[in-house]
């Protein structure tokens, strides 16, 4: 069985974080496949590539966004982000759960990502991705 190694699947967190690092939503979009699915730190479901690049957009200083929280206009603006893959294991043919760790330097706390991300010959797109906080022990 062929599967993504975590090689791949660090190309595909590596093209998303170059375009965070460029203020470029479509090029973060790209990274999903057209229904793709990102559930935000904020519990804030995006559903579909064209939503989630939306979101991208408002949140480097691009155009509001209705439904989305207005706090959110301009957040990641001249921020930068670095994702690690930790983990990838298969879960059946081109298909993969990826853990990662990711970094800003602006308003997020180190993040842990879930993702699964599909694989069909050099393309692979992230299905459903899910970063969020860790909680601290009580």
């Amino acid at each position: 069985m062929s599967t993504m190694t975590t090689t791949d699947a660090q190309a595909v967190f590596n093209e998303m974080a170059k375009g965070w690092n460029n203020a470029d939503a479509a090029r973060i979009g790209r990274t999903y496949a057209a229904s793709g699915r990102l559930v935000t730190p904020f519990a804030v479901a995006l559903d579909g590539r064209d939503a989630i690049t939306a979101a991208f957009t408002m949140l480097f200083g691009g155009t509001p966004v209705p439904g989305l929280p207005e706090v959110w206009a301009g957040m990641f603006v001249g921020t930068t982000t670095d994702i690690a893959v930790d983990d990838v294991r298969p879960l059946a043919e081109g298909l993969v759960v990826v853990e990662a760790t990711q970094s800003t330097d602006g308003p997020l706390p180190p993040l842990h990502i879930t993702a699964v991300v599909a694989q069909q010959g050099e393309n692979a797109e992230i299905l459903e991705c899910r970063p969020y906080a860790f909680l601290a022990l009580p």
